[in-house]
Order: C-alpha cells, then structure tokens, then sequence
C-alpha cells in the first residue's frame, strides 16, 4: 500500500509512524511543514504549496489527512476545511481514497449511542468546524470516509495528564454516581484498523462516507484512570457536561476485525503503555 499521511507529526500521526513501522506491505510518505530526521519525510505546506501536494498524491492507494487545527492552538478553526479541501483538490476523480481525522464532536448528542445516520448537533467550535470540514470535502470528490474517531488512548488530555504533575484528575460526578464514559480505541487498534479499511478500499471495497472510530463497548473514565494506576478525585458534573457520548461501530465492524476486547480498560492500558510516546504532550 503505498500512502500519504498529512499531518504526520500531531499525535495520532506519530501514533501510526510508530504502529505501521513494521506493518508489511506499506510503504507510507510522512508529510510535515518542517524538516524532521529520517528520509520518508515530505516536507511541504498543504496550503501553500498544491502542485507539489498534487504530485506527492499521484499514484498513492490512499491519503490520510490527519492535519487539522484542535482547540488551543492559534490557526483558525476554518483551516480544518482548507486543509481537507487541499488534499481533496490534489486527488484526481479516479485517484488514491482520502481518509478525513474527523471526531465525534460532530455529534454533540446526549442520545447514544450515535450511528453515522444520527443528526450531527455539534455543541463546540470544533465540532462545528469538523463538520463543516466533512460536508465540504464530500460534496468535492465522492472517494472520501470521514473518519468520526473517538477517544484514542494517550492522544486524549485524560492520559496525558497522567495525574503526577499537577496532583489526581479531577473527574465529573454525575448523579447517576459514575464518570464521564466515552467511546475509546488504542493507539495499536487504531493504527490496525485504519491500514484494514486502506486495505479494504484498495481491493475495491466501497466504503461509506463516514465512519465511526472506536472500540464495540464504551469505557468510564474513572476505570481507565483506575486501570493505568493514576490517582484521581470526583467533582460534580457542570449542567452541560455529556454524562455519555458512545459511537455505534456497527459499520465499522462490517469493514475490519473489531474484537470486544480492544475497549476494556485493561486492554486500553496496555496499548497505551506500550506506545513510546504515552503520557507525553507530542504536540
């Protein structure tokens, strides 16, 4: 499989560089802004720079787009559509697959758990910037799934932390007496399961639109913290914090191996820990 990953340096990029480093058959471009050790780096901005995007794209099985703005960082949320608009341009109707990193933020629903139908009601900026970045690269080119991922374990802010610097997590309390629980997926799952839907495309599977991005079973996130040995504390729940947002990966499971397994908090953890990265600010 030969592809381009866009956005190479953020966290779920040095994720995959450190899952697929070993995958046979994939031979992957790392595309970055800057100069980075190593000879599989491309180095160009999106933005700026589209014949050379063009020609990095020419003949790939598939591009990845991790690039994108999060919250806290400086550049306008709109750069998230600019940048998917970039890599949709670059492709040729009869080109490499693009996968867009969305999120579901899109969704912003207390109704779960959330299917790919589901209306999305994004509550946050960022939500309405993926999903304003989704529309506009489907409506381009119709060889494009927007990856709608959930919680990755150790790209969150809740691993990261690590409750050793600043003292425990503090985790909302809800009334029904549990923490917050979200859809997870480890760094090696998520590595896996993005190399079998290229995989799958390149056979000439159809793939859908969008696409769901975790775990089968969500996890609280006082069990994760629990499973990791990281010490924590409760505090109650603000009236508009999400007590639940699980994403239905029943489209998900039809396309890759999904085992229950891959979401328990012991499961989660050990993915984490394995990742040299884990528990570190990567970007």
């Amino acid at each position: 499989m030969r592809v381009l990953v866009l956005g190479a340096t953020g966290r779920l990029g040095q994720m995959l560089r450190w899952a697929w480093r070993d995958r046979p058959g994939f031979d992957v471009t790392w595309q970055t802004r800057r100069a980075m050790p190593g000879d599989d780096w491309l180095v160009l901005d999106p933005l700026t720079e589209p014949e050379r995007l063009r020609q990095a794209a020419s003949g790939r099985d598939a591009v990845v787009v991790l690039a994108g703005v999060v919250p806290g960082r400086t550049e306008p949320m709109s750069d998230n559509t600019r940048l998917a608009l970039a890599a949709v341009n670059a492709v040729a109707e009869d080109g490499p697959h693009v996968f867009l990193a969305s999120s579901a933020a899109v969704y912003g629903c207390p109704e779960t758990p959330c299917r790919e139908t589901t209306l999305p009601r994004p509550t946050t900026h960022y939500g309405h910037a993926k999903l304003r970045m989704e529309r506009a690269a489907r409506a381009r080119i119709p060889a494009v799934t927007c990856l709608r991922i959930g919680n990755v374990a150790g790209a969150d802010a809740l691993l990261r932390t690590r409750g050793q610097e600043s003292g425990p997590v503090a985790l909302d309390h809800f009334p029904d007496g549990r923490s917050p629980r979200r859809s997870y997926i480890g760094p090696a799952s998520f590595a896996r399961v993005l190399a079998e839907l290229i995989e799958a495309g390149a056979r000439g599977v159809r793939l859908p639109p969008t696409l769901n991005i975790a775990a089968p079973e969500p996890v609280e996130m006082a069990d994760l913290l629990e499973a990791a040995a990281i010490p924590w504390e409760t505090r109650p729940a603000p009236p508009d914090a999400l007590a639940r947002l699980d994403l239905d990966v029943t489209r998900l499971s039809k396309l890759v191996s999904l085992p229950v397994a891959t979401g328990t908090p012991a499961s989660l953890i050990a993915e984490w820990r394995t990742y040299p990265g884990q528990g570190g600010a990567i970007r």
